[in-house]
């Protein structure tokens, strides 16, 4: 697999279209310079348009943000501060669950979840963890970019890739094995309800 077309995934809520705008621009010209075609919920499906008689409808925008999202290679996920999104989160959720590479840049101290998630470095990541790049300017991004993706398709061919300091698993020392279940006797509660683990997807 060749990874040529990413989509980009921010959170908009609570920013002037402008400024999103500037940085999505900024960070789409580098990746550009490297190679990659650069799509956008925001620009490529959306066109800029949130509110008003041209904006498309929250159906229009879930079935062509689907196709979209179908048509590119990898994710990379922008954490540029500390406030959760739905949709990216669904974005991130979506990705990860096709198999395709998952890239979380996150700006130093951003986000408290995958701050407690990234604790430990130097971690071995395979192609079922997302992976995070820390970041205080969009060229490190950019440039960090390409090969985290290429460690990412590696481990997919049989093997688990080392990482530098910069990049960091979701998980540490990866994931533990699940316990086998135990049996239930007769009066035990039919239909019992398992409390699901905490999701990192929620962002």
């Amino acid at each position: 697999m060749t990874v040529r077309k990413i989509f980009l995934a921010y959170r908009f809520t609570g920013e002037h279209v402008s400024q999103v705008k500037q940085r999505l621009d900024a960070l789409g010209r580098l990746l550009r310079q490297r190679g990659y075609q650069v799509f956008s919920l925001a620009e490529d499906v959306r066109g800029w348009k949130f509110e008003g008689p041209d904006a498309l409808s929250w159906t229009e925008v879930a079935d062509r943000g689907l196709a979209l999202m179908n048509r590119c290679d990898a994710l990379l996920a922008i954490f540029n501060d500390g406030q959760a999104s739905e949709g990216r989160g669904f974005e991130i959720g979506y990705f990860h669950a096709r198999g395709k590479p998952t890239i979380l840049a996150m700006r130093s101290r951003c986000h408290p979840l995958i701050e407690r998630m990234t604790a430990q470095s130097d971690a071995n990541v395979g192609t079922d963890i997302p992976s995070v790049i820390r970041f205080s300017r969009f060229e490190e991004i950019a440039a960090q970019f390409p090969s985290l993706v290429r460690v990412k398709l590696g481990a997919s061919h049989g093997g688990r890739a080392k990482l530098g300091t910069n990049h960091r698993s979701l998980t540490g020392q990866g994931a533990k094995k699940k316990p086998k279940a135990k049996r239930q006797g007769p009066g035990a509660k039919a239909n019992a309800v398992t409390k699901p683990a905490c999701s990192p997807f929620i962002m």
